[in-house]
């Protein structure tokens, strides 16, 4: 294996700059960084809505806006100003188009404002009343105020849509480096998965359940797994091996993991066990050394746990989240695996 300060190190720099690593290292199998998208295009994508019928709303919601003040004011006989109605498309049109959208609409609104609801003068820019004045230019400033400001949150928005978007990207990119690393370094042994990519490797239905609360019960399972395996008389499993590592995980979850269960697949080739535990997971930064250190030991760490299982299964999946840890622990034949074959196995079957 690698040393466990030399692994640190690299990790220390993904931290740094992963962009530097991962340019430095083409033959890694990591995910290929993310096409940047254009502020527009991630517009378009937040909407759920074409341009086309943003634009058709839009229009709608104007003519609505002037039908409705005119009528209020008909049936009112009522110089409050109703055209504060026109205060909705526009904010629907700054929230879907930005600020220009906004003040397109607000223009449109006014130029609606002054044809339909003031027509007793033709001259564009006369009115008949000051209250008329008053009206328009509330209008005129309530317009665009909300435009300028509704138009420069949706700017806002997008922005930190985006820089999430990047995020999640750059977390995901990390993701695979350190898989990538940790496997490498492990000999092929230890993977890094999420839950659902462990509930794909299970076989089925589990030959055998325990649950994990009391120290004795990982004292149950190495007992349960023995003797499952005489009546099965499975000889070509390591049998010493696969204790070690699945009583070493059931304590570590009755220890540091709140509890939890345990389930075990037998065929005649291999044997499986998978642990799960109700723990806060183990910090990205401290996963290293808990996996690779010997004696290596924090409050949710499993000190010297993982490198044991590493040195006796052929396979270790690993999950772990602030909602908890699964380990899917293989072993298989009398001889364990070379680092060389497990490696050679790993990247032809992938």
């Amino acid at each position: 294996m690698m040393p466990v300060k030399q692994f640190t190190r690299i990790m220390k720099r993904s931290d740094r700059g992963q962009d530097d690593i991962l340019s430095s290292a083409p033959n890694m199998n990591v995910s290929a960084r993310p096409r940047k998208r254009g502020y527009a295009a991630d517009e378009v994508r937040d909407l759920n809505l074409s341009p086309v019928i943003a634009v058709l709303v839009t229009i709608a919601l104007l003519g609505f806006s002037a039908w409705g003040t005119r009528w209020l004011e008909i049936i009112t006989a009522d110089p409050r100003p109703f055209t504060l109605f026109f205060l909705i498309p526009v904010a629907f049109g700054a929230a879907y188009f930005g600020i220009r959208g906004g003040i397109v609409t607000a223009l449109i609104s006014l130029v609606i404002a002054r044809l339909f609801l003031f027509p007793q003068t033709r001259n564009v820019f006369l009115l008949s009343t000051v209250s008329d004045y008053v009206e328009v230019g509330a209008l005129s400033f309530g317009t665009l105020t909300v435009a300028v400001v509704i138009g420069r949150l949706r700017s806002v928005l997008v922005k930190l849509r985006q820089a999430n978007t990047d995020l999640r990207d750059s977390e995901q990119r990390r993701q695979n480096f350190s898989r990538e690393v940790l496997l490498a370094v492990t000999g092929g042994v230890l993977e890094l998965c999420t839950e659902q990519e462990i509930k794909e490797k299970l076989p089925g239905e589990s030959d055998i359940t325990v649950v994990l609360r009391e120290p004795i019960d990982a004292s149950t399972l190495r007992h349960l797994i023995i003797g499952e395996m005489k009546d099965r008389e499975i000889t070509t499993v390591r049998i010493d091996d696969l204790c070690t590592a699945a009583t070493e995980a059931a304590t570590n979850a009755i220890k540091h993991g709140n509890g939890g269960r345990a389930l075990v697949w037998f065929s005649p080739s291999e044997v499986s066990v998978l642990i799960e535990d109700n723990g806060p997971g183990i910090s990205p930064s401290e996963l290293a050394r808990a996996t690779l250190e010997r004696g290596f030991s924090t409050r949710v760490s499993l000190g010297m746990g993982y490198y044991m299982m590493i040195e006796s299964v052929d396979r270790m999946a690993l999950s772990t989240s602030s909602g908890g840890t699964w380990i899917l622990l293989t072993v298989s034949g009398s001889e364990k695996s070379t680092i060389e074959q497990n490696i050679l196995d790993h990247y032809t079957t992938n």
